[in-house]
């Protein structure tokens, strides 16, 4: 049953990092977690919100502040950040050079690693249920 639970919250950080990627990439900004339409700072939860940042992306696509939301956006910028490369998205984020494209690269370079350990947690599964069948 643990692993069920595994694989469902590994789903969720695929499948939210992909949304998160998604609303970058209609809209990203830098310095702000999320902006207007006249760049004015908002909340990322806010129906005007149109530009995010990464880490408000993220947090645009798990609102809410329970103890496995708080968890799963951990992961999410867990491996947001492995992929870029840094420990802290905001300041990676904000770097005066840094391009939208970039951005979009660590999602999808966050994505694969997600997905890779989505399927571990599946083979992992697959071979306790097969531990069980014996």
């Amino acid at each position: 049953m643990a692993a069920a639970t595994e694989i469902r919250e590994a789903q969720r950080v695929v499948e939210g990092l992909m949304a998160a990627k998604a609303i970058v990439q209609k809209g990203w900004v830098q310095e702000e977690d999320a902006v207007d339409k006249s760049g004015k700072s908002v909340s990322t939860g806010s129906k005007s919100a149109i530009r995010f940042c990464p880490g408000g992306a993220i947090d645009r696509v798990l609102p809410g502040h329970g103890v496995v939301i708080r968890n799963l956006k951990e992961v999410m910028r867990g491996y947001f950040e492995k992929a870029a490369r840094t420990s802290d998205i905001e300041r990676w984020n904000d770097a005066p050079r840094r391009k939208k494209p970039e951005v979009i690269k660590a999602f999808v370079g966050a994505i694969l690693l997600a997905k890779a350990m989505l399927q571990k947690i599946r083979q992992i599964e697959k071979g306790t249920v097969a531990k069980k069948a014996k």
